[in-house]
């Protein structure tokens, strides 16, 4: 039976910024700097989460990063599958990267901002998976089985329901876009798609208004 804690730990891909890998190209000077992208991190009262506390950011720089799925290499075949598996490993490089965790009583936001000269297609990859995963999925490896529909608005992203075999569920509702080179990411757990859209919606007009784009 699939505990709690076991169903949280299979959604910890929806990490907005978790960076695998060092990589050794040299800076560009055009694009922000892991501090820069820091300053222009939403407070906790700007997300409009409801008693939401701030982390502490986390900066990072040049190391390729993948796009959030929530849904890990389910054991397998067929159009879902293969939806999944191309978000899993699709990579971007960014130039530099920070991040921070909100909790609520309600739940948890990370947002994420990055600075790239490199753009992944989050919207066709999101797409794919909302698309060819039109039923519920099951993992049998991890006892779980994923609900996958579209988030509202024109965002690339998606919202995710796990549920363990103890009936026990989470949500993660992922939203990504682009202000010129920099990337705004955003995971919610067990957060409606309003509140997870509002704060996305802020962050970007954050950064808009702060780069003039």
């Amino acid at each position: 039976m699939l505990r709690g804690g076991r169903l949280a730990a299979v959604l910890t891909a929806a990490a907005a910024c978790t960076l695998l890998a060092a990589c050794t190209t040299e800076p560009a000077s055009d694009l922000l700097e892991a501090g820069e992208l820091t300053a222009l991190l939403l407070t906790a009262a700007e997300t409009g989460l409801p008693q939401a506390v701030a982390g502490e950011p986390v900066e990072a720089g040049e190391g390729t990063m993948s796009l959030s799925t929530v849904i890990p290499d389910i054991q397998t075949e067929g159009p879902c599958a293969e939806a999944i598996r191309a978000g899993l490993h699709a990579r971007f490089l960014p130039h530099a990267s920070s991040s921070r965790l909100f909790t609520a009583d309600a739940g948890s936001l990370e947002i994420g901002l990055f600075s790239t000269d490199t753009v992944v297609d989050a919207a066709r990859i999101y797409g794919d998976i909302v698309t060819h995963c039109d039923r519920p999925v099951r993992d049998d490896a991890h006892h779980v089985t994923y609900d996958v529909t579209a988030v509202q608005g024109a965002r690339p992203g998606m919202h995710v329901t796990a549920t363990g075999d103890d009936g026990r569920t989470l949500d993660a509702v992922i939203l990504q876009d682009f202000v010129g080179n920099n990337g705004v990411l955003a995971a919610g757990r067990q957060l409606s798609e309003d509140l997870v859209h509002r704060a996305f919606e802020a962050q970007l007009e954050k950064v808009r208004t702060a780069t003039g784009l």
